[in-house]
């Protein structure tokens, strides 16, 4: 669904004060989780507002803290939020030392790690225009931009892990999960990533974010290898956070850096919440499913 269409059927739901049904039957005390991808130059002012909205609505919450509150060892007594930025793109890297910094707010960046061993432009807009835009086998266009194909390397993410962010794999080469279907795939995208990333941060790798994020890209044979590598598991299907969340079922929240605020206080506040509470439902069967 585009984004257009988000907008409009978020305008009627609004009206249909879904976002208070939804409050009445859920926890008021939750951590919501948001995810971005590139922030072109010039959505870096707009994002910045954006992420000042979410520091003048919600409390910042660190990694770390993230992960104490959902195994219980910290409570969950307000509305908090955490940042995630997916696929270690370079754009993403200036915005979080440019943007996130004035807050000092401390995000997770989820990298496919294929893009370690990407040496030239012309491979890194290939894996682009293959691995994340999904265009097997198809030359990339001349027209992308520098923020969608410029990636992150080692070099920026043990800086960001030194400056108090956290680094998690997004599979190897940004398969999606329905596309693990045999043992060798399976190591090479979901156990491989989690060792390239331990032996480049000396940080032992607990939590996973999957390509695309929803229930339509996923299956049940992928599931026990990440409940066996990781202790946490995020998808891309907006909701709220609690204690009682199931760590392999987290949520988060689409926040693109051209979002309208009003958009984006939408998504925040829970409007489209209970859609997704459906589509989470969708997605706790296809990765049982056998």
């Amino acid at each position: 669904m585009n984004y257009e269409h988000m907008k409009t059927i978020g305008t009627i739901m609004r009206g249909l004060q879904t976002h208070r049904v939804n409050a009445a039957f859920s926890a008021r005390q939750c951590v919501r989780v948001t995810y971005t991808h590139e922030v072109y130059k010039e959505h870096e002012s707009h994002f910045e507002s954006l992420v000042e909205f979410l520091v003048k609505n919600y409390q910042p919450v660190t990694p770390q803290r993230f992960f104490r509150m959902m195994k219980n060892e910290e409570p969950v007594d307000g509305r908090y939020f955490l940042m995630t930025l997916d696929d270690g793109l370079l754009s993403s890297y200036h915005a979080i030392k440019k943007i996130l910094s004035k807050f000092n707010l401390k995000a997770i960046v989820f990298v496919p790690t294929q893009i370690l061993e990407l040496k030239t432009v012309a491979d890194m807009k290939r894996f682009t225009w293959q691995q994340l835009g999904f265009h097997v086998g198809q030359e990339a266009p001349a027209s992308l931009r520098e923020e969608t194909y410029l990636f992150m390397g080692a070099r920026e993410l043990v800086d960001l892990k030194k400056d108090g962010h956290a680094v998690f794999p997004h599979t190897h080469s940004h398969k999606r999960l329905h596309e693990v279907a045999d043992e060798q795939t399976a190591v090479e995208e979901l156990v491989k990533p989690r060792k390239i990333l331990q032996d480049l941060l000396q940080e032992d790798m607990n939590a996973f974010a999957f390509p695309v994020g929803t229930e339509r890209v996923v299956s049940g044979f992928s599931f026990p290898y990440l409940k066996r590598e990781y202790q946490f598991c995020f998808s891309a299907l907006a909701g709220k956070n609690t204690a009682q969340s199931d760590p392999h079922f987290l949520r988060r929240d689409c926040l693109n850096a051209y979002y309208d605020l009003d958009h984006v206080r939408n998504i925040e506040e829970g409007v489209f919440d209970l859609y997704y509470g459906y589509k989470q439902f969708r997605l706790r069967q296809a990765f049982h499913a056998h």
